[in-house]
This record gives C-alpha cells, structure tokens and sequence, in this order.
C-alpha cells in the first residue's frame, strides 16, 4: 500500500507532468538538464583514472653494465614508468625529484652488475615522490613485481635487493595531498555561492536592473 494519500499522489504526478511539459518547450533547459550530466560523464570518466602508469623515471647509473641496463629497460617495460632521462650525479638526482621532471629516480650503484653475475642480491634504490600516494602505490607494486619477476627466473633465489626511499611525504599523510586540492574546491564553491545569494537578493529588492 502507498504510504502517501491518493489524492497527494495524484497532485505530486500531476505536478511530475507539468515540469515534463514544460521541459518539452523550454528547449535551452531540456539541452541543459540532458547535456550537462552526459558531458560531466564522459569527462569524469576519462579524466577520473587511478590507474598508475607511465611514472616518469630517471636513472642515476653507477655501474653502467648489461645488468643496469636490463633493470631499466625492465622497469620501463612494466609500464608503470617511462624514460625521464638521465642524471649525473645526486644533485641533479634530487633536482629532478624536487622540480617534478621525475616522479621517481632509479639509483644503481657500482657493483650492480658484477653481484647478478656470481648471484648475490644486486643492490639498487628507488625514490620516489611520496607528494603523489598513487605514484608511490603504483611504484612499490611494479618494483615489487620485478623483484618477483627476477627471482622467479633464478629458480626463486633473491637477485635483487631494492631499496625503496620516500621524498617529500615519507609518512604517507593524507593531509598533505588533500588539503590544497580542498582550498581550489572551497573556493569555487563559495564563489558559485555568493553569487546566486547576490542575484536573488538585488531580485527581492528590485535593484537587479540597476
């Protein structure tokens, strides 16, 4: 049974009719009212994408050997990153991490190489910018992976012994990223706000014209 009395149902179906008639002339509104959440759709569900992939990443190489290479070339091959070049030494490793032309730096040190080839734990260390949550997320999951990966093809044996290094955020708080994304919300918000409290007050007092 209907919880509202029939004759309010019949008032509130009537009143439904009315705004659909009035919506089938008034042909700017119905544009709005059915264009603006299509749009909103299609660009949210582009633009709104956790998914980590292609992390700039540059390299600091020590050791310069075959094995170097392989760990960056399998690193970019995950697609979790992608070549943001390559740095000389700590100063320019730092400098790309602070200026956002990497959002992560690959460091291997000498000795990479030749500790893969008699089959001890080759060292290296990841970076990466804790500034982003997704990128260090999706980082620690492909240098994880590679790890994995490496020891699998050694018959379960260590290759590769990661270090991973957090900058800017290192202990991971939400407030850091949350809060500046929050003021431009505020703000627009508050904006919209004032404004249609403006209009509608110069409509009550007749000074809109004005």
């Amino acid at each position: 049974m209907s919880l509202l009395p029939t004759g309010t149902v019949r008032r509130l179906l009537a009143l439904a009719w009315k705004e659909v008639c009035q919506l089938r002339r008034d042909r700017m509104t119905l544009a709005m009212v059915v264009g603006i959440p299509l749009i909103q759709f299609l660009v949210f569900a582009f633009a709104i994408n956790t998914d980590v992939r292609h992390l700039p990443l540059a390299v600091l190489d020590h050791d310069r050997s075959p094995a170097s290479r392989d760990l960056v070339h399998r690193l970019e091959a995950s697609g979790s990153f992608r070549d943001a070049g390559v740095v000389v030494n700590e100063t320019e490793a730092e400098a790309a991490l602070a200026s956002g032309r990497a959002s992560a730096v690959l460091v291997i040190p000498p000795g990479h190489g030749a500790a893969r080839t008699i089959g001890a734990p080759a060292p290296a260390q990841l970076r990466l910018d804790a500034s982003d949550p997704l990128s260090v997320s999706g980082g620690l999951s492909a240098a994880g992976g590679l790890a994995e990966a490496l020891a699998r093809e050694a018959g379960q044996r260590p290759v590769l012994d990661l270090n991973l290094v957090t900058r800017y955020n290192p202990e991971g708080r939400t407030a850091v990223y949350i809060v500046p994304g929050l003021v431009g919300v505020i703000l627009s918000t508050s904006l919209i706000i004032l404004a249609a409290i403006g209009v509608a007050r110069e409509k009550e007092r007749g000074t809109i014209e004005a």
